[in-house]
């Protein structure tokens, strides 16, 4: 038998013979960059799974006998766990590994397939072909991954992925942002923004303007409290789609306009563990701002668990909403 999510040169498409499915789509981007793209978390967040799905956690030792445990959370808060298991890697033609279906506590569902996958990548010249060819036990176990939506939930997962490539390439807001870990309670994160800092500033501390951009794209961000003066406080909670809220809460600690602002971070489903979060504007001439954050944690765990829950996405997802302001209110 054999299907195509779509006949269009750069769409995914699939093919089912007994036992193997297999999924293939060519790329406009260099085998290097494709293979990166799947074998690192910090790219793998921004692309795997169906649309409206994040990656909160994803837990990675590429090698050779080593394993990636990884938990997608859909729109509605399901998740869904799973844990990969490397047998071959070919860097940067192929990669041979065994995909299991699992619970939050790692244990394997029962009812649910062992694949067997074999990931190509060939070169194109510029671009990548990238042939995923999935094996299962018996054809029936074939159909019942075609039954749960395996073939929709990869041509999603794969436009998200294209989509990726092209704005790494194109210098867009997924390839501004570095993240570094200067110690092991720290994580800084830099971006260039195309407005000047007192503007960048001022989005900063703003109620009005923080509004618009701060959170999570389809979440709306209610201020409940923005009192922007050295010990004063402030309070923001995020309703989704579906009315569940997250608040988050801190105090200002420092304030200088406009190259520096220093205040706590703490999210109330989580009381106690604070983040002190310190921001430095420089001043790059032209028009443009270097935007600097240094999140400092109570604890290495805390700041593993902060990377681990999707902060580094989190950000680039608000910094991209705070460009898009910022030129809304130059033009």
């Amino acid at each position: 038998m054999t299907t195509a999510t779509n006949n269009a040169v750069n769409k995914l498409q699939t093919s089912v013979h007994g036992r193997t499915i297999n999924f293939e789509r060519t790329f406009n981007a260099p085998r290097e960059l494709v293979f990166q793209a799947w074998t690192e978390s910090k790219h793998l967040r921004h692309w795997w799974g169906p649309n409206d799905w994040s990656l909160p956690i994803s837990e990675m030792d590429f090698r050779p006998g080593g394993s990636w445990r990884y938990c997608m959370k859909g729109p509605d808060g399901t998740e869904s766990w799973g844990h990969t298991y490397y047998r071959e890697i070919s860097v940067p033609d192929r990669i041979s590994l065994v995909d299991t279906f699992v619970d939050a506590d790692d244990k394997q569902l029962q009812g649910m397939p062992t694949l067997i996958t074999t990931v190509e990548f060939i070169d194109l010249g510029g671009k990548t072909k990238v042939k995923s060819i999935v094996e299962t036990a018996t054809e029936a176990e074939t159909q019942q991954l075609l039954g749960f939506g395996m073939e929709q939930g990869m041509a999603e997962s794969n436009d998200r992925l294209d989509a990726y490539l092209a704005s790494l390439q194109e210098g867009s807001s997924a390839n501004k942002t570095t993240l570094t870990t200067p110690s092991d309670r720290e994580i800084t994160m830099t971006r260039v923004m195309n407005a000047p800092r007192e503007l960048v500033f001022t989005a900063h501390t703003d109620p009005k303007l923080f509004s618009q951009w701060w959170g999570l794209r389809n979440n709306t961000t209610i201020i409940d409290k923005m009192d922007v003066r050295p010990g004063g406080l402030w309070r923001v909670v995020q309703r989704d789609k579906e009315g569940n809220e997250n608040a988050f809460r801190g105090e200002y600690r420092q304030i200088v306009y406009p190259e520096r602002l220093v205040q706590t971070f703490e999210w109330e489903g989580l009381p106690g563990h604070i983040v002190i979060d310190d921001m430095r504007l420089d001043d790059l001439g032209g028009g443009r701002t270097r935007l600097t954050t240094t999140s400092t944690f109570a604890s290495k765990e805390d700041r593993d668990g902060m990377l681990s829950s999707g902060m580094e996405s989190g950000a680039n997802e608000s910094w991209d909403q705070l460009e898009e302001l910022l030129a809304k209110q130059m033009a």
